[in-house]
């Protein structure tokens, strides 16, 4: 266990210490460390396409932390069209608390996605969607 500062992504952090220290590869579900990161969750769209009877609803709302699963989502759906298997894709809505919401920010402030910027704190209940840092957003 380890105490981690609010506002600072700890996950990530914390990675890099233990793959510098042991020598390991990092291999999580998020970020620019894992090429494969939406592969499995591409799976939700394959998912939403055949419980909706393959007839897709106009938008998708997906609560947010970081973004991975509403890119890896959009993918497998995006396959889905490529394949003719769908004739539209949904348009993705990210809703983020308003605690911790850099994604939401970024929009609306037209950030770069390539430069957002880190939130400062994590004021939220939903901890789940807690990312100050959006890496796979």
């Amino acid at each position: 266990m380890s105490k981690v500062q609010e506002g600072v992504d700890p996950t990530t952090t914390l990675l890099r210490a233990a793959c510098a220290e042991f020598g390991w590869t990092p291999t999580p579900s998020f970020g620019p460390f894992n090429c494969f990161q939406f592969e499995g969750t591409k799976s939700l769209g394959y998912e939403i396409a055949e419980q909706s009877d393959w007839n897709l609803p106009d938008w998708i709302l997906f609560p947010t932390g970081s973004g991975g699963l509403m890119a890896g989502t959009m993918k497998g759906l995006w396959e889905f069209k490529q394949m003719g298997l769908i004739d539209k894709i949904p348009r993705p809505v990210v809703v983020q608390p308003e605690g911790c919401s850099p994604i939401v920010r970024a929009f609306n402030d037209s950030q770069d996605p390539l430069n957002i910027t880190p939130w400062d704190s994590n004021e939220t209940v939903a901890g789940g969607l807690a990312d100050p840092f959006p890496w796979d957003g």
